[in-house]
């Protein structure tokens, strides 16, 4: 089981050394530092599971939130915060985040919540397939995507395990 990991936050460094304890747990991970960055990789890649770091940007962090959703709904995003910016941890459950996480925060439990998305993506998906027998798929908006369109997209085929993808020099 390979999960599709979008590490998502201002701070580069604690990006990247996410990343690397995540690669070491055999996902696959893609990291960004900017919404325009974000929603690229949300476009182009099936991503599992999206952790969205509240820290530097505060409520636009939930504007990303909601497009996450809006291009891939079936994508899980779990909120990293800290606690000044807790207020946002409702307002981001009702948005469709699937968890969020107090930082700093404990490696195992971060681990622990991402598994636990990607289980529930998974039964969101089989759900989307079961109906999807029953009823044609829905029509796509420009830029964004229907649950059973996911749903193919995921059965198409996996990312190569164990890769870290970053372009630095395209959002800069």
């Amino acid at each position: 089981m390979t999960i599709n990991v979008l590490v998502i936050d201002t701070d580069e460094t604690f990006s990247q050394n996410l990343a690397q304890r995540l690669l070491s747990e055999g996902c696959q991970v893609f990291t960004a530092a900017s919404e325009i960055r974000a929603k690229k990789i949300i476009q182009r890649e099936k991503i599992d599971v999206a952790l969205l770091g509240l820290s530097a940007v505060g409520l636009r962090g939930l504007s990303l939130l909601s497009a996450i959703k809006r291009i891939r709904p079936l994508t899980q995003v779990i909120l990293m915060l800290p606690a000044e910016h807790l207020s946002l941890s409702i307002e981001g459950m009702r948005l469709g985040a699937f968890d969020d996480l107090l930082l700093p925060f404990d490696v195992e439990t971060l681990l622990a919540r991402i598994k636990a998305a990607y289980q529930h993506k998974q039964k969101l998906q089989q759900a989307g397939k079961a109906m999807g027998s029953r009823q044609r798929p829905r029509p796509v908006a420009e830029g964004g995507t229907s649950e059973a369109m996911e749903a193919a997209e995921a059965a198409a085929g996996e990312g190569d395990p164990g890769s870290l993808q970053t372009d630095e020099t395209e959002d800069r």
